[in-house]
């Protein structure tokens, strides 16, 4: 598994980054240990590590034959702020209704074709169930999810 930003540019393998930090802590651990009985025994270790998010789902229609279709979104996000999740699709005529299940929480889109779905607190990683169920539409509808990091 790779670790992706939001401008899509692939970065270190997840096993490389985990192995580097295991490495350095092992090493600072241990220095101690090769010291004179005078030293101290404390080691301060820190480490700024990049927000990483990305949000993975399968394009979800309706309209014509089917008002609901069921899917899910594949969230990875190491920020403990959390990240906004939202929805993009085509502008909505007055009587189109249209209504986003995410992760068991609806939220109706909004006419303009950029909906905000759900806030996510806190680091997450997996799937969430996700469903759209429509009203009215005029023509096909076709919903795509983004998130942005907080």
């Amino acid at each position: 598994m790779r670790i992706t930003d939001l401008t899509g540019s692939k970065k270190f393998p997840v096993c490389a980054v985990t192995a580097l930090t295991f490495l350095c802590g092992l090493s600072a651990a241990s220095t101690p240990a090769f010291a004179s009985d005078q030293s101290g025994g404390n080691v301060n270790l820190s480490a700024r590590v990049k927000v990483q998010c990305g949000l993975e789902s399968t394009t979800l229609s309706v309209g014509d034959d089917a008002n609901i279709a069921r899917g899910a979104v594949f969230e990875s996000c190491n920020s403990n702020r959390g990240f906004h999740v939202l929805a993009n699709h085509r502008a909505l005529a007055d009587d189109e209704r249209v209504r986003v299940i995410y992760d068991g929480a609806t939220s109706e889109l909004s006419p303009d074709g950029i909906s905000p779905i759900q806030f996510r607190g806190g680091a997450r990683h997996g799937a969430i169930p996700v469903a759209i169920q429509s009203e009215r539409l005029q023509k096909q509808l076709t919903v795509s999810f983004a998130l942005t990091a907080i």
